[in-house]
């Protein structure tokens, strides 16, 4: 009898580890940990060519007279993987995780994404016809004045993602390339543009400003509409002092080259001043003029009233001589508008 208990309690020990496996053990051939199988579906999805891609650059400005928002319309198309035999009709908004999800793939900080309100979707779906494998019509928007654009300082992103599809047919939104971004530039500044609407402005004269070029007197060489006669920059970027008799309301500077026209400025910055001490920069830094024969016209989005402007021509177009650095811009006339 004694025997044939200890036989019983070894077949039954023996027994164990199978019910064991049974109850808690994958099955053979199975994983510890199955990840989440992706599915074969047909993907919505966005792939705009363009550099960068998925994402269109635009610059606000703020100005004395107020912000500014590029008037642009952008848009981007939504396409499907593999077309179906239904309409596919996708869904987009704005989104902030996604803004910050591809902040880092643009150069921009994490926390620059910006949250919704930032654009303006003319339309925020669209639809794939049926055998076709890009949509209709574009999803169109622009960017719209708010107070997270206002807040910016510097760049910041925005990302319109697309979140959700519907069809007859199985599909699904892309896991990828599911967003198409605005990489937003904010400068402050006053430069408005290049327009020859200036010349309709009223010019200040002789009477009204002394010019003062390397501490001489330059008003006559650069007022009497001869561009043989200018202030010529040899040792480098050297300002041009311009002080009214009394303060005007500057609304736009103008200039022509000297001497020859790549030797004409092709950067420059303007800066304003009640005191001829404390300046204030009316470009926003550096400005790109490029290479002009004519005059170039610098037009302000609202009149700044000074007493004293400093004009700093920074480069010409000539701005490499045999391979080493050349810089003998001349300016031939300079114009004050109000």
């Amino acid at each position: 009898m004694k025997s044939m208990i200890i036989k019983s309690a070894v077949a039954l020990i023996a027994a164990l580890p199978l019910f064991t496996a049974c109850q808690g053990e994958p099955e053979v051939g199975s994983l510890l940990h199955p990840e989440e199988q992706t599915s074969n579906d047909p993907k919505v999805y966005i792939n705009e060519v363009s550099a960068p891609a998925n994402a269109t650059q635009a610059t606000v400005v703020q100005t004395p007279a107020g912000f500014v928002v590029p008037e642009d319309t952008y848009e981007f198309y939504v396409r499907i993987t593999t077309p179906v035999e239904n309409d596919v009709v996708v869904t987009v908004a704005e989104d902030t995780e996604a803004a910050a999800a591809g902040a880092a793939a643009y150069g921009a900080e994490k926390n620059s994404a910006l949250a919704p309100g930032c654009m303006a979707i003319e339309n925020n779906t669209v639809t794939i016809p049926a055998g076709k494998n890009v949509s209709a019509e574009p999803v169109k928007f622009k960017v719209t004045d708010s107070e997270a654009i206002r807040n910016v300082s510097g760049k910041a992103i925005a990302a319109i993602k697309i979140t959700d599809v519907k069809s007859a047919s199985k599909v699904a939104v892309g896991k990828d390339h599911n967003a198409y971004y605005t990489l937003l530039d904010k400068k402050v500044t006053n430069f408005k543009g290049f327009s020859d609407d200036l010349l309709t402005k009223t010019k200040l004269t002789a009477a009204d400003l002394t010019y003062t070029f390397q501490e001489e007197d330059y008003t006559e060489k650069l007022m009497d509409t001869y561009t043989s006669t200018w202030a010529d920059m040899y040792a480098g970027p050297e300002p041009i002092y311009c002080e009214f008799k009394t303060p005007q309301p500057l609304i736009g500077v103008a200039y022509q080259y000297g001497y020859d026209a790549p030797y004409g400025p092709y950067t420059l910055e303007i800066f304003t001043s009640n005191d001829g001490q404390n300046w204030t920069s009316q470009t926003g830094g550096a400005l790109e003029t490029g290479y002009t024969d004519g005059v170039v016209c610098i037009n302000f989005y609202s009149a700044i009233t000074c007493k004293y402007v400093k004009f700093i021509p920074y480069t010409c177009y000539y701005g490499y001589f045999f391979g080493e650095e050349y810089n003998q811009t001349c300016v031939g006339e300079l114009y004050m508008f109000k």
